[in-house]
């Protein structure tokens, strides 16, 4: 799956596949479904995606990590792991 985003033209797209897209279909003001030759869903476009998301496609603000927040994301991660072994 990839991800785009314009900030300038104020767009979204989703992309699940790398199939030529064939036909496309507005299904709701703005929303784009593409299709490719056999009928599958390879991807989603919003237009005016600011206010379909608002803010929220903004870069977040640059944090500093600290040591507790760096070892509280490897005990997630290690726990994570052990899950998965099980």
């Amino acid at each position: 799956m990839k991800l785009r985003v314009s900030e300038e033209l104020d767009i979204v797209r989703v992309r699940f596949s790398d199939n030529e897209i064939d036909e496309s279909d507005e299904v709701l003001p703005g929303t784009i479904y593409d299709y490719d030759k056999d009928g599958n869903l390879v991807g989603i476009e919003f237009l005016n995606a600011s206010k379909v998301f608002g803010n929220t496609l903004a870069a977040p603000p640059k944090t500093k990590v600290t040591k507790s927040v760096a070892k509280a994301s490897k005990q997630k991660a290690d726990a994570a792991k052990l899950w998965i072994a099980a």
